[in-house]
């Protein structure tokens, strides 16, 4: 069975030899509740035990999706201003290799319109916007994607209108039928009742939270009014305490996904109902009544479920979860604590992760109908089946090959503020590199760096990368079935002293299981190496402290490794200094956290081998490579070759 998370354009047939999977995306379930609620009245607000309903099984088709993973916007409207990008400097320093030094030269000629569209010098027409998961994501049309947040913004209010915006509105009735959903879901768990306001109190103030859902086509699927309490009115120590709750690392579902290509799994997705509310807070806390549900007096409501919007909602829901698990069998993972395994004596196995509402269940083949039976019976859920992805056709662009040119060094910008939402857009293109674009990290760490004042060459190199997205949407993921092995691998590089802005080394470092990379970190080095051998054998101490807790993870799984993890490196000097304290004179400055890997290669938990570098995969995660050195490793890193 083969896996493939990806970016893809649009939703594709799959079968057994290759089933293609897309990283979830967090989303908050509605609150369902019946449909004529419209005369709600203060017995509203008096509490009711919860009767969650048994779900219906339905035979899990054979082939597995998720949402895909593309840059993710913020719902922040951003302000976006006219703006001329000037041409590069003539100094030669400040200038980038072609095309990013090209694409900098582009000038902004159109200003988004009223109506949604994004104007162009040649035609106009409305933005297609990507929809990733239950949230809309990106798309790039062209230079122009400097007004895409802009655009998806002004549509993302219409999408998202405020409470006095859906009580004019075309399709207010709908937004009034929500409302009394919303309502009816409150009533049916018993969240809170009216009371008189004790001495001493400050009741917090409630509002709505309304979205429009969309199918793949953009269809008006559902209206969803979600009630909330603004929690910035909470008092630490007073009405709150705890807030931590915990969601797995994509490192996790990564290594869970690669598992099941391993060993044959289900994978289905449950999505739980109101989650929020299954929980109940033990502080005293009051809000003023609804708008629009008021009973004429001056009571309040008294909160007892853990309302949205209430700091420590998320940490009450995951306890409240961990204990009913518990009963059921499930144990929570140290090294994890978002996932949950059950064993049984037949050898079936579940593990769960949990990510807010949305819970993703790996079960042996035909455990999954039992076991999504006993969760049904302890919260009101729906069945999702096997794990599904939309994604609204993208605009035509012109694509590139890499996601910036070989050997780039941007220097730092000096000149006047450019109004542009450069660090939104990192932060979009952050969350898929950390998912699904392993190949993109290098880029997404050196553009990074100059999020504080960003340039108009900088602005170039990250136009550059939205290209090379648009151009690899299909390039996920591929992880193989159980031809493949089931021994996690590292790889380790540094790119010593090659950033001209501080002079400290790129530590590059990826683990691959089942055929493809399940973790990976491009990260600069905290101090400047005065050797290629230290920035090496800082690399290698990365590498390690990574490798012990997928360790620890397989061996909470079930999995123990039975071999040592090899860690792959081109540097001979490194490996040598990590077996023996040689090199002293060169060495003695080296920071002690470092030599903890010797520690472990006497324990022999993990074994260093010597790579040639140009099949050393993690030289993709420390420097801009010429494309046939790019399209070499990125093959092998996202498992598209072997």
């Amino acid at each position: 069975m083969h896996y493939h998370l990806s970016a893809a354009s649009k939703v594709r047939g799959v079968n057994w030899t290759e089933l293609k999977l897309y990283q979830l995306s967090p989303t908050v379930s509605p609150a369902e509740g019946e449909s004529g609620a419209s005369q709600l009245n203060s017995a509203l607000f008096q509490q009711s035990k919860p009767a969650p309903a048994p779900g219906v099984f339905t035979p899990p088709p054979k082939s597995i999706t998720l949402p895909p993973t593309a840059p993710k916007p913020e719902e922040k409207k951003p302000t976006l201003g006219p703006l001329m990008i000037p041409k590069s400097s003539s100094n030669p320093t400040s200038r980038i290799p072609t095309p990013v030094e090209a694409l900098a030269r582009l000038d902004r000629v159109g200003k988004p319109t009223a109506d949604n569209n994004i104007s162009y010098p040649k035609y106009s027409k409305p933005v297609e916007v990507a929809h990733i998961g239950n949230k809309e994501g990106v798309s790039l049309e062209h230079e122009w994607c400097e007004y895409l947040y802009a655009a998806i913004s002004r549509r993302e209010d219409d999408n998202h209108p405020s409470y006095k915006h859906t009580l004019s509105r075309w399709d207010a009735d709908r937004w009034s039928i929500a409302r009394n959903e919303e309502m009816a879901a409150f009533k049916h768990m018993g969240t809170f009742e009216l009371v008189d306001l004790p001495g001493g109190f400050k009741p917090l103030k409630p509002g709505w939270v309304n979205s429009i859902k969309r199918n793949a086509d953009a269809e008006i699927t559902r209206y969803q009014a979600h009630l909330v309490v603004k929690g910035y009115g909470q008092r630490f120590g007073v009405d709150f305490n705890e807030v931590v709750a915990h969601v797995p690392l994509a490192n996790s579902w990564r290594i869970l996904i690669a598992l099941a290509a391993i060993h044959d799994w289900d994978i289905r997705r449950l999505d739980v109902i109101s989650v929020f509310l299954n929980g109940r807070v033990e502080e005293e806390i009051y809000m003023v009544q609804i708008p629009g549900y008021e009973d004429g007096t001056n009571c309040v409501l008294c909160i007892h479920g853990s309302l949205y919007g209430l700091k420590q909602a998320p940490r009450i829901w995951m306890l409240t979860f961990v204990k009913a698990v518990k009963t059921i069998g499930f144990e929570p993972i140290a090294s994890e604590p978002s996932c949950f395994i059950l064993r049984t004596n037949n050898s079936n196995l579940c593990i769960l992760a949990v990510y807010v509402d949305d819970i993703a269940l790996f079960a042996t083949k035909g455990y999954a109908s039992e076991v999504k039976s006993k969760l049904m019976t302890l919260f009101e859920m729906r069945d999702m089946g096997e794990l599904g992805h939309f994604l609204a056709g993208l605009s035509d662009a012109n694509p590139t090959t890499l996601p910036l040119p070989a050997g780039t060094q941007l220097k730092r910008y000096t000149g006047p503020s450019i109004d542009f939402p450069y660090s939104r857009h990192i932060g979009g293109i952050l969350y898929a590199t950390l998912a699904t674009q392993p190949n993109a990290a290098y880029a997404n760490q050196h553009l990074s760096q100059f999020s504080s004042n960003p340039g108009p060459t900088h602005i170039a190199g990250l136009k550059s990368l939205f290209h090379y997205f648009k151009g690899t949407l299909d390039h996920g993921l591929t992880y193989k079935g159980l031809e493949s092995s089931s021994q996690p691998v590292s790889y380790s590089d540094a790119d010593w002293a090659q950033n001209i802005l501080d002079q400290k080394s790129i530590s590059g470092v990826v683990f691959t299981l089942a055929g493809a990379a399940i973790c990976w970190i491009s990260k600069k080095q905290p101090t400047v190496a005065l050797l290629s051998m230290e920035g090496e054998y800082m690399a290698l101490s990365l590498a390690v402290r990574h490798g012990l807790w997928i360790r620890m993870f397989f061996e909470e799984l079930g999995f123990p490794l039975q071999l040592t993890i090899p860690i792959y490196t081109d540097d001979t000097a490194a490996i040598a200094l990590a077996h023996n304290p040689q090199f002293h004179v060169r060495s003695k400055h080296i920071d002690m956290r470092h030599h903890f890997l010797r520690k472990h290669i006497t324990r022999k938990t993990i074994k260093l081998s010597h790579i040639p570098g140009d099949e050393n995969l993690a030289d993709l995660f420390t420097k801009a490579l010429p494309r046939p050195c790019f399209d070499h490793l990125a093959g092998k890193v996202m498992g598209r070759r072997t």
